[in-house]
């Protein structure tokens, strides 16, 4: 059996000790050698695998009676939920929800979201009953539409419901505030007094809040995060809650849209777990000692990536660790798993316990032997009692025998043996230990891998005892664990293993062999015409081109070439995995004078017909030192550039010269030769 201690609060109607509901396993186990006394303890392996048979030495002393128990609840278990809809169409998407007893019966409060409101439910003698909803209204507005958490205590005689709510970046905003109903001295009152202190504390769409009264000085605090700032607020309400709160803001706590909280108590070392809803991770504020002190804080991921705009916790404890349930806002829970408080949790499972969507957990409650939550849905607005599994136990999973008979686990896992002894007795006493069963270890072999012809690749394999691998070809060692690889073509190892737990697995990885394949091509030749081309190279990821004469890049694949003399061009081209090959081209030079080059029309249209419109030399190649002249017949300037791309068009000053005969003169430098030309041409229209 795995017994908890389970601070309920059913005998004083405040519930809000940090939410010290959590459910943290006392284990006590004890070694005394005074004579007569009775002792809890035994011995077993820490690690098995899976199947394999457990023998337990039982070293307790002086006890009557045994009872052992041999698993605790897995995080892989989903929770079952009861759904109670929309009881008394009264819910517009609900988020938090808090409880509280008095006189015997029990109240829930839950926040409407939007537009804002307040349910009151009323379960009576147990919070296992179906509830009766009483809406409480948005008490004039002051609980303001997007309301996130409550708490509800009772302080001096008063009862009182603290809420946060507010939020000024959507499309009808609502200012940030903490707000007071004053239920005054019965919690059944349906018209508590409103107060709205306002923004205290820079309060950002807060969401989740909870308030407790520290022990040492009475006073009430309280902590809440806002979703905008990623910050955490604590609230200071003095003795009791007549006046406002003062607050302290902690910034840099590592958050990204922080949503729900949980606090832990562990050996005297206060840590709360926030649910980071835009970073999908949870994150850790460490307090030390007390609650009062300022945190430092530290997000711990996303356990197997199983969080998904993650709304609220719960964690339980067990021998030292803990298993958790996180809601994802999608209606899904992350079951994760903690080693320690402080351990970096890993992922157990994506569970579905069927709720379209998840806004909070409440706090836990007991019944019998098994634990309970409320669990509202924001759409369709519902509210749902959610039932944490407890440990099923496996085929023979419980003895009473002073020594159990060997037994065996059927799945992996890290599980719990408790044993009690005189139970029920005043001698009762309980010892606990954990063994974690692997089939099988976790292995890990190399992952497939491309090598260039040649070359090799090692092939690495962890947590086992031995392997074999096949085919041979290509390995210095079809024994070792660690082999070198250099096959001549893609081949595909299997590998037989035995693993840290002596239990067998078959692995396999690619190795594939790799040249790169170029293609090389120009565009052409250098002449008096063609003052440049291009090179291109193919099959690679990376270029480099040599020589650099001439070159407008060495590591690009299509560079331009513009030289005097015919040159020879390398490249060696390396693709994505560094494998590398090389290929030449060379590009001739004919620097003889083309006398078909060079030349100008002897007439020229400029209709706007798309044909020869303008007269220009602006398909001679490489032309530079240009000065391009046009006069008319009496001798006067029309047309002057010295920019080989420009013609002329006919027109001087705007105007369209007439048809005849005018007068050109050039001067340039070109690849070949120096021009100086004069000649005439017609212009006809």
């Amino acid at each position: 059996m795995l017994f908890f201690a389970y601070n309920a609060y059913q005998s004083e109607p405040v519930p809000t000790k940090l939410k010290l509901f959590i459910l943290t396993a006392v284990f006590a186990i004890i070694h005394i050698s005074v004579a007569g006394q009775v002792t809890a303890s035994f011995s077993m392996p820490d690690t098995v695998c899976v199947n394999s048979p457990i023998a337990i030495t039982n070293t307790s002393a002086n006890a009557s009676t045994y009872l052992w128990s041999f698993c605790t609840p897995s995080s892989s278990q989903v929770p079952q939920v009861k759904a109670f809809g929309n009881i008394g169409n009264t819910m517009a998407l609900p988020h938090y929800i808090d409880y509280v007893l008095d006189n015997g019966n029990y109240y829930g409060f839950l926040i409407n979201n939007t537009p804002g409101g307040l349910v009151r439910l009323d379960f009576g003698n147990s919070l296992l009953n179906t509830p009766v909803a009483v809406s409480l209204g948005d008490f004039g507005g002051n609980l303001a539409k997007s309301a996130q958490g409550i708490q509800v205590v009772k302080a001096n005689g008063r009862w009182y419901a603290i809420v946060v709510c507010g939020d000024d970046r959507v499309f009808s905003p609502t200012s940030p505030r903490i707000l007071k109903l004053d239920f005054g001295a019965s919690i059944t009152n349906t018209s508590p007094v409103p107060t709205n202190w306002g923004n205290i504390g820079n309060l950002a769409y807060s969401h989740e809040l909870f308030l407790f009264q520290d022990a040492a000085t009475t006073n009430w605090f309280g902590f809440t995060v806002s979703y905008y700032n990623n910050t955490l607020t604590r609230f200071s309400f003095g003795k009791d809650f007549a006046l406002p709160p003062t607050a302290a803001v902690f910034n840099n706590l590592s958050l990204n849209g922080p949503t729900g909280m949980f606090p832990v108590n562990d050996n005297g070392s206060w840590r709360i777990f926030v649910t980071n809803f835009d970073g999908n991770t949870l994150s850790r504020l460490d307090f030390g000692g007390s609650l009062l002190n300022t945190p430092t804080g530290v997000n711990i991921g996303n356990p197997g990536n199983l969080l998904s705009q993650p709304r609220d916790l719960q964690l339980f404890g067990y021998c030292g660790g803990y298993i958790g349930y996180v809601a994802n806002n999608n209606g899904t829970m992350a079951g994760i798993d903690l080693t320690s408080v402080t351990a970096t949790p890993t992922g157990g499972a994506l569970l579905k316990p069927g709720v379209s969507n998840i806004t909070s957990i409440s706090k836990v409650f007991t019944a019998g032997t098994d634990h309970y939550a409320f669990i509202p849905s924001a759409i369709p607005a519902e509210l749902n009692r959610i039932q944490f599994p407890s440990c099923s136990g496996i085929a023979g999973g419980n003895s009473t025998a002073q020594t159990p008979a060997s037994y065996s686990y059927p799945k992996p896992g890290s599980y719990t043996v408790n044993l009690v002894v005189d139970e029920g007795l005043p001698t009762q006493t309980t010892a606990c230990k954990q063994i974690v069963v692997n089939a099988p270890a976790t292995v890990t072999i190399s992952a497939d891998t491309t090598i260039c012809k040649g070359d090799s690749a090692q092939l690495n394999i962890t947590n086992i005892k031995s392997a074999v691998w096949t085919p041979a070809t290509g390995l210095n060692s079809a024994t070792a664990l660690s082999p070198h690889s250099s096959p001549p073509a893609n081949t595909v190892y299997s590998v037989a293993v035995n693993d840290k737990n002596s239990c067998p697995q078959q692995l396999g990885v690619k190795v594939s062999v790799s040249t790169p394949a170029i293609n090389i091509s120009k565009s052409g030749d250098i002449d008096c015409a063609t003052a440049s081309v291009q090179l291109s190279a193919s099959g690679g990821v990376k270029y480099d081109w040599t020589p650099a004469t001439g070159l407008s890049s060495t590591t690009i694949p299509n560079p331009i070439v513009q030289i005097s003399q015919t040159t020879l061009y390398s490249v060696t081209v390396t693709n994505n995995i560094g494998c590398k090959a090389s290929d030449t081209i060379r590009v001739f030079f004919y620097g003889t004078p083309d006398p078909s080059g060079y030349q100008l029309p002897s007439a020229f249209t400029p209709n706007h017909d798309g044909r020869n419109d303008c007269f220009g030399i602006s398909k001679w190649a490489a032309v530079k030192n240009l000065q391009f002249y046009i006069y008319n017949r009496w001798g006067q300037l029309i047309f002057f550039t010295q920019d080989a791309s420009k013609c002329w068009d006919g027109n001087f000053k705007g105007i369209p010269q007439g048809p005849g005969t005018y007068v050109y003169r050039i001067h340039a430098t070109t690849l070949c030769q120096d021009i100086d030309r004069s000649g005439t041409v017609v212009l006809i229209r």
